[in-house]
């Protein structure tokens, strides 16, 4: 459950709902003092400040925290006694842009004070333009590729809030003391001067009183086109705070944060974080006690191995020293290898095989060879090449089993080309 308090003077608006989806609104009269519902109410236009910030970056990330230095230059207050939010971030054609509300915390602190007057303690405080256009498009949605100019008027009896926008995008919002047409035409012509038509939206405690407001025809200027006043004008606003409180929506901030946050979310907030805390511990821990067992296992295990390692040496060699073992087997890897020798020679490439291998890059170079002497462990080419880098590509060729090949000059009389010699090992006579 949650109430929507639109402070609207000189009679505050109270609505209740239960349900999320398709949610039925109920007036009440006062909120009850033992209530555990979330409580929305909202920061007016006029105590409060929208602005559209761009970056020339790629990544919304990185954006997101250059956006508050962007935020500081263009606000007339220090950025450091104000509470903001980025509510929205979006890329364009030019990088990225976001959407950021901002409140002096002196406005915040009083408008949570007169709400207390009005006997409500908020747990969140939006933002009224946000809430209103966010109500705007769920009751008058727009189509997906509108761009046409729409025109949100809140008239309220101790205030009215302009909100311009295009399809479903929201462009600015302002306060406006007096309502009069050369205010309402000289805002809309600072966002909007390219449009020639715009559709016009009435909502608000005073929307559907004509006589204490101008004129349709007298507001809309060089911007003409329809009027529709929402059904239900009067408790407009209090559903949108109704229905953002139960399930959130465009935009959705909560201007009650720092210093004032409101004390079941703080406690609320502190529970999270040690639930966080401690479940973080709890898998460290685990991850410890994975992390020993294995430590465990690995050494019994290498114990095991060592234990059977000496015995088996014990009973291979018994007059082996004690610790010997690797030192033994190694001396007597080597001496089998040495004697292996021979053997891995004539089981290894066979000769035909490297010397087809030897023509072949020969062909492919263009080297002209004029002796050839291949063994399994020894090699000699002797030839002539049209460039340094042949003899240095059959030599790569012949790496394979040759890797320590050398290459010296070769004087050869009649063979057009730089002589060569590749040499490896000694040949056997």
């Amino acid at each position: 459950m949650a109430y929507g308090f639109d402070p609207a003077e000189p009679t505050p608006i109270l609505l209740r709902a239960a349900r999320r989806r398709r949610p039925r609104f109920e007036a009440v009269p006062a909120i009850p003092a033992d209530t555990a519902a979330t409580i929305a109410a909202c920061l007016p236009q006029r105590e409060s400040l929208l602005r559209w910030l761009s970056v020339p970056l790629t990544a919304p990330a990185k954006a997101r925290r250059v956006f508050p230095s962007v935020l500081d230059v263009q606000i007339p207050f220090p950025l450091e006694d104000c509470i903001y939010e980025i509510v929205h971030v979006e890329k364009t054609t030019a990088g990225v842009r976001g959407l950021a509300v901002v409140a002096r915390k002196a406005d915040v602190e009083r408008r949570l004070t007169r709400l207390r007057e009005q006997g409500c303690e908020p747990h969140i405080l939006d933002q009224e333009s946000l809430a209103l256009w966010d109500q705007h498009l769920t009751e008058a949605p727009a189509a997906k590729n509108d761009s046409h100019l729409r025109v949100l008027l809140y008239w309220g009896f101790d205030r009215t809030t302009m909100v311009i926008g295009r399809g479903a995008t929201l462009m600015a919002a302002h306060a406006i003391r007096h309502a009069n047409p050369e205010t309402v035409q000289r805002l809309l012509s600072a966002h909007a001067n390219d449009a020639t038509a715009a559709h016009w939206f009435w909502c608000g405690p005073a929307a559907s009183d004509a006589a204490s407001l101008p004129r349709h025809e007298e507001l809309i200027g060089p911007w003409a086109g329809p009027l529709t006043i929402h059904d239900e004008p009067v408790t407009f606003l209090a559903r949108a705070l109704v229905r953002r409180a139960l399930s959130g929506g465009r935009g959705l901030c909560n201007l009650r944060a720092q210093a004032f946050q409101h004390p079941t979310l703080a406690i609320e907030e502190q529970r999270v974080w040690r639930k966080l805390t401690w479940t973080g511990a709890a898998v460290g821990l685990a991850l410890c006690a994975v992390n020993l067992a294995w430590d465990i296992s690995w050494r019994a295990r290498d114990a095991a191995l060592t234990v059977a390692v000496r015995e088996a040496a014990a009973r291979i060699a018994p007059n082996l020293p004690p610790g010997q073992e690797t030192l033994a087997a190694r001396r007597w890897l080597d001496a089998e290898a040495q004697r292996l020798a021979p053997i891995l020679r004539i089981t290894a490439t066979p000769l035909p095989k490297r010397l087809q291998a030897l023509l072949e890059s020969a062909r492919r170079h263009q080297v002209t060879l004029s002796a050839v002497r291949l063994q399994h462990d020894a090699a000699k080419i002797e030839g002539a090449a049209p460039s340094l880098q042949a003899i240095e590509n059959v030599k790569r060729d012949m790496t394979r089993w040759y890797p320590t090949l050398r290459r010296e000059p070769l004087d050869t009389a009649g063979i057009p080309g730089i002589g060569f010699i590749l040499e490896e090992g000694l040949l056997n006579e």
